[in-house]
């Protein structure tokens, strides 16, 4: 099997070199069976420190099982020693003038078993740190292969558990929804691998592939191939594991101030005579009738449009491709036509971006509600909010230089009240926590709804505006 090369520039100010670096083994991982539990300790702690969007994701994993002040500032610690003389393995800590205040005791498995008695040391040790920090402030995680969780004794001594297959996923996700710089992306890549390979050790036996040869030896020969018709664009790297049936493309030139993330995909499907080439655009399902109303971007287009239950797509229907079965010079043709419906979308985004960012920026069409049809008590609708709450989007943008993605997206998908209702019921937001770093707290949705006229439009309860005045308060902002 071929090295997967990729190139980066070097350069000492005076001349310039470029470099091939073999990203993979022969084998197609760069670990293989060469992983230890150690690798996945040191992991946990370098996303979680250095990634907010993987914090976030981590967190959000706990279902509400642990809250922490705002305004704390995060840590990592590693086998950071304990009062019981064990070790915990990683200790995710947020600390308030040195103190820790809240914590997360992370232990991590790949091939062990526990040792005696050692699961039901991490409850004592949750136990006993509640009891100085409070019954919300302290949760202990297992991270193991799924299988592993499965199979261990005693794993119900944790608070939740969290499986390093959807880890992975969630950093091949990352890949395809956000276009990375070079660096970043082959960052993402290399953990994926380190993941992978920690997830397909088993104890006593060799390393259980992912990859399904067939579908490598197709996906190097499609993007070779690729490179030739779609000259513009580089097809992501893919597992090319039993699932994998769709190809995302990097390249789109998306401008920073799109509405949405925009995504450009080939899918194969299993066996079909028909799949697509789709444009992705997350979020704006809400915004199907207005693109389809734009009827003069799509004359003599070959395209439709179809709204899924959030993002929306503009397809380009294309034969369907069997990356397993048939092999690759058999279904070439067909490859030649899906990549050349590929490069037509793209082409046609480019032509299209401003009037396509014009037409899904805008408000979608409101449903009939009691919050958008009655006026509130302070003579406030939800119209009204959904525009204080882009104007707040706005400001965040231009002020300071902060575009909230997801919160436009929830405003797209649900509605500017159940956005504003959702990001106070939960735990503190992404969003909020950028904006916090920047100074920026005056544009959050806490900062809105406590000041009238929503504090008294009956749109939000007084749990709501409270726990947006405590939230505020705990991280240190005073209100105008």
């Amino acid at each position: 099997m071929r090295h997967n090369l990729s190139s980066h520039k070097m350069s000492d100010g005076r001349h310039s070199v470029e470099v091939a670096v073999d990203m993979a083994s022969s084998d197609g991982n760069l670990f293989r069976d060469r992983v230890r539990e150690r690798d996945l300790d040191n992991f946990l702690v370098e996303e979680l420190q250095a990634s907010q969007t993987f914090l976030a994701w981590f967190l959000s994993r706990l279902d509400g099982k642990i809250s922490w002040p705002p305004a704390a500032a995060v840590r990592l610690r590693k086998s950071p020693p304990r009062g019981d003389g064990r070790q915990t393995d990683v200790e995710l800590g947020w600390f308030m003038d040195d103190a820790l205040v809240a914590c997360v005791l992370i232990e991590s498995k790949v091939t062990a078993d526990f040792q005696p008695g050692q699961a039901e040391a991490y409850a004592q040790e949750t136990s006993r740190l509640r009891q100085i920090m409070g019954p919300d402030a302290v949760c202990c995680v297992l991270v193991a292969p799924r299988d592993r969780i499965a199979s261990l004794n005693h794993s119900a001594h944790f608070d939740a558990a969290i499986a390093l297959e959807d880890i992975a996923q969630t950093l091949i996700d990352r890949r395809v929804r956000v276009v990375e710089d070079a660096e970043i992306d082959g960052r993402l890549s290399v953990r994926i691998d380190l993941l992978e390979a920690l997830a397909g050790k088993r104890a006593r036996q060799g390393w259980t592939p992912v990859t399904v040869a067939e579908k490598r030896n197709f996906a190097e020969a499609y993007a070779a191939l690729a490179k030739i018709v779609c000259s513009d664009l580089t097809v992501r790297p893919s597992t090319d594991g039993p699932k994998a049936v769709t190809r995302f493309f990097a390249g789109l030139p998306v401008d920073p101030t799109f509405p949405c993330r925009v995504a450009l995909k080939h899918e194969f499907g299993r066996g079909v005579p028909v799949k697509h080439a789709n444009l992705q655009f997350t979020g704006m399902a809400g915004q199907a009738a207005a693109l389809r109303d734009a009827r003069d971007l799509f004359e003599g287009e070959p395209y439709t449009i179809v709204a899924g239950p959030s993002a929306l797509f503009v397809r380009h229907a294309t034969p369907g491709l069997d990356p397993e079965g048939l092999g690759f010079e058999a279904q070439r043709e067909k490859v030649v036509e899906g990549l050349r419906a590929i490069d037509g979308l793209f082409m046609w985004f480019v032509r299209h971006q401003a009037q396509l960012a014009t037409i899904l920026g805008r408000s979608p069409p409101k449903r009939a509600s009691p919050s958008s049809l009655n006026t509130s008590a302070a003579g406030v609708t939800e119209d009204d909010l959904d525009r204080a709450l882009r104007d707040l989007a706005e400001q965040s943008r231009v002020v300071f230089n902060y575009i909230p993605h997801y919160f436009l997206e929830m405003l797209q998908r649900s509605g500017a009240l159940a956005t504003a209702k959702t990001l106070l019921a939960g735990q503190v937001s992404d969003g909020f926590v950028a904006l916090w770093k920047k100074g920026g707290l005056a544009v959050t949705v806490e900062a809105l709804v406590v000041e009238e006229p929503w504090r008294s439009s009956g749109l939000f309860t007084v749990e709501e505006i409270g726990r947006a005045e405590r939230r505020l308060r705990d991280s240190g902002y005073r209100r105008p």
